[in-house]
């Protein structure tokens, strides 16, 4: 399911009318995401066009997984925003729990960088035919390559710092 990546943002006239139909999904499913999902989703930080403090063209900086295999598993993302605003920062995203990862092939890493595009949030149930409810999102970050990466969790924590000039 797909509701505001490139696929469909860049081929209308009218993509706010994908967020309208992204948000109503939301809603409607508000029970099915981790409740620091929904916090984030109604963070000001998070949303708003290139010049706003969203992670919106921000540049990966760092990727680390930390404890795989483990029920404690966690991936950290440090992006730094230095395009279209005043003053530098930088967004760390933490997801805890992860469940499943899904990270395509990235050719000419050491020539191009990382830079985030655009973002949605699933619920993702990955123990449903277990009929077992558990609370998970999946995470999917289009980057301005194209490649759309896909982190699935139970938490996410996100940060913002400034940085110095």
């Amino acid at each position: 399911m797909t509701f505001k990546l490139s696929q469909q943002l860049d081929n209308v006239k009218n993509p706010g009318l994908f967020f309208d139909i992204y948000n109503v999904y939301v809603k409607d499913n508000c029970s099915r995401f981790p409740r620091s999902v929904l916090e984030l989703l109604e963070n000001e930080n998070w949303y708003g066009g290139s010049a706003s403090n969203a992670p919106y063209y921000a540049d990966l900086e760092s990727f680390i997984m930390s404890e795989p295999g483990t029920e404690n598993a966690s991936v950290k993302l440090k992006l730094v925003k230095r395009a279209y605003v005043a003053q530098p920062f930088e967004i760390e995203i933490v997801y805890k729990g992860v469940f499943k990862l899904d990270i395509p092939n990235e050719d000419f890493i050491s020539v191009r960088s990382l830079t985030w595009r655009y973002e949605q949030f699933l619920f993702y149930d990955a123990y449903k035919s277990h009929k077992i409810d558990c609370q998970m999102f999946m995470h999917q970050i289009e980057w301005v390559a194209g490649k759309v990466w896909s982190i699935c969790a139970r938490d996410i924590e996100v940060s913002w710092k400034a940085l110095g000039s």
